[in-house]
């Protein structure tokens, strides 16, 4: 159903909106539904990225440590959920609230191209990509675009995709549902806080203990290394001992000879008994650098 308004034509430079408000703008009802939508899709992005893999999430988002680059994945992610919402349901959830919604110049719903145009298009013009300072820049003007009714009480990215804004009264019961959600989100926003500091208190906790483990580690590997070194020394000195003997079986007397056998096989038992334990102290470090690994993994998240 066509939606006719005041005047035939609105004409920004190239741009032509068929499309007229019916009704006085209302910039503070479309902030409000933008910022809760905001404030609802990163939470959602969030909630359902980490549900599906926390590796990545936290690899991304988390230990990069920049908060502006997290949001603005998480937010740019958003924007493509809500086009598809747009261009299938006409609204969002803030728009809902506030009895919002976006159509064509036909009255129609938008398609998700051009949903998605009018997404980005007010992510640049009217947040400003949520730059600082930049971005307060871009909702005065967008405010103003709006108020102005020379302009047609249209927005950049209204004009450029052809769509409108429109709002029915609202209603107590979406007012006490919003009031609700940002009841429910401030705690929940507190709630994720308080648990992340205590994830990374928990983290840097055992990222110590990871390296206490590796200095350990690093230490054992020196000690069987010398180790390995003296038994080799050992056993070279064994053969040596071996070749001397069976020199000496024609040379040295019964007595002698039967005395140097005796001595040979002590030495050659007692480095077979040292020989057991540096094996096994070897096999117990092998294994403690395996645990060591898979601890690494799952704390820095170097598998999925």
């Amino acid at each position: 159903m066509a939606i006719y308004y005041e005047n035939p034509k609105i004409s920004e430079g190239t741009y032509e909106h068929t499309i007229e408000l019916s009704t006085y703008p209302r910039p503070w009802i479309r902030y409000f539904a933008r910022m809760i939508d905001m404030w609802f899709g990163v939470i959602l992005i969030a909630i359902a990225w980490v549900i599906l893999s926390p590796t990545t999430y936290d690899r991304i988002l988390v230990d990069n440590g920049n908060d502006y680059i997290a949001a603005l994945v998480l937010y740019t992610i958003w924007l493509v959920v809500e086009s598809m919402m747009v261009s299938t349901l006409g609204t969002t959830f803030g728009k809902w609230i506030f009895s919002s919604k976006v159509i064509s110049v036909d009255g129609r719903k938008l398609k998700f191209s051009k949903a998605l145009l009018r997404n980005f298009s007010m992510f640049f013009y009217g947040l400003g990509l949520m730059i600082p300072i930049v971005s307060l820049f871009a909702l005065v003007n967008s405010f103003k675009e709006l108020k102005n009714q020379s302009y047609g009480g249209f927005t950049k990215w209204d004009i450029q995709t052809k769509s409108a804004v429109i709002t029915a009264k609202l209603k107590p019961i979406k007012i006490a549902l919003l009031i609700t959600f940002c009841i429910a989100s401030s705690v929940g926003y507190s709630y994720y806080y308080v648990n992340q500091a205590n994830s990374i208190n928990a983290n840097s906790t055992t990222v110590e203990q990871l390296d206490e483990w590796w200095t350990k580690l690093d230490n054992e590997a020196t000690l069987l290394a010398d180790w390995g070194e003296e038994l080799s020394i050992k056993f070279d000195n064994i053969t040596k001992l071996a070749e001397e003997l069976e020199e000496s079986r024609n040379s040295d007397s019964e007595t002698e000879y039967s005395n140097n056998v005796d001595n040979y096989n002590s030495v050659v038992n007692a480095y077979n008994q040292e020989q057991s334990l540096y094996e096994t102290r070897r096999l117990q470090y092998n294994s403690d650098v395996e645990s060591y690994t898979k601890k690494y993994d799952e704390v820095m998240g170097t598998t999925e």
